[in-house]
């Protein structure tokens, strides 16, 4: 969480297992707009803190024709999201994503798999949402790669940035009560017994 010093893990009172497996995930921003980029909606608190009663309100996000998107940002690469739908979308959608390559120094799609789609609605239940992390994906600040019109206050740190459009409008209900990152490894690190 912002302002996390340091992690503390201690693992007691094993039963039946021998070791504790962990693995720490980045925190991310979350960025909504429906104007391309010049004014945002920053949902980076309430997707990230674990309470039902505060939701990343998606309703009626429409196409990026309509200049509408999803921008996610994180200081390391990660491998995905784990999206917990409170209001499911009804709505015939596809998600789709890019990232900022370097070796095309551009927005550059990214291959994604969307855990979250039922009935053809994405975000229709809760799920993942995977990609490959790009060997050529480098942070760069979202002024430098959004096209935005204004977003002075998002022109100052460099971020791993993943765009997030969708095919069709969400439904008017659609809410999200999280939307947390996936660490870049699924390579678990180890407390074991005793330790």
């Amino acid at each position: 969480l912002p302002g996390t010093n340091y992690v503390s893990f201690e693992g007691r009172n094993y039963t039946t297992a021998v070791v504790v497996q962990y693995a720490l995930v980045p925190y991310i921003l979350v960025y909504k707009t429906i104007d391309s980029l010049a004014t945002v909606t920053d949902y980076s608190s309430e997707a990230q803190d674990g309470s039902t009663a505060t939701d990343v309100v998606l309703s009626s996000l429409d196409t990026l024709a309509n200049g509408d998107s999803v921008w996610i940002g994180s200081t390391v690469p990660f491998r995905g999201l784990v999206a917990d739908v409170d209001a499911a979308n009804g709505n015939s959608s596809t998600m789709t994503g890019v990232y900022y390559s370097s070796a095309s120094a551009a927005l550059t799609n990214i291959s994604l798999t969307d855990n979250t789609t039922s009935g053809g609605a994405s975000l229709g239940v809760d799920g993942t949402i995977t990609w490959t992390v790009p060997s050529d994906w480098v942070p760069k600040k979202l002024s430098d790669i959004g096209a935005a019109a204004g977003s002075v206050a998002l022109s100052g740190q460099e971020l791993y940035w993943v765009r997030l459009v969708f095919s069709g409008a969400l439904d008017s209900t659609t809410t999200l009560n999280s939307l947390l990152a996936l660490a870049r490894s699924t390579a678990y690190a180890e407390l074991v017994t005793g330790r």
